[in-house]
């Protein structure tokens, strides 16, 4: 769950920032062992959202380029383990279509 703030220039084009929550699943398995767990962290990013309506387009479509850090932390969970913590560089596009 992310928010998105920012700034829109001449209406067609969005630069913004996002951060938020970040949940993720991960299975560690050791001498015949394991175990599954969910994992609570945060993700920040930045991204731009581009109006398709002055391209010929629908005035509700979009597409968009984002980047996101993904912080996601994991303690102990099998005997002999050591916590860790899980991190990602993601870079999303994408195709909107506004209600």
């Amino acid at each position: 769950m992310r928010g998105r703030a920012g700034y829109v220039f001449n209406n067609v084009v969005f630069l913004y920032g996002t951060a938020g929550l970040a949940v993720g699943m991960s299975t560690v398995a050791r001498a015949g062992l394991s175990d599954s767990s969910g994992h609570l962290g945060w993700a920040i990013g930045a991204g731009v959202e581009f109006g398709l309506a002055t391209f010929g387009f629908g005035p509700n479509w979009s597409v968009k380029a984002e980047y996101l850090y993904l912080g996601l932390s994991q303690g102990a969970v099998l005997p002999a383990s050591v916590p860790s913590n899980f991190q990602s560089n993601v870079l999303r596009f994408g195709v909107n279509y506004h209600l």
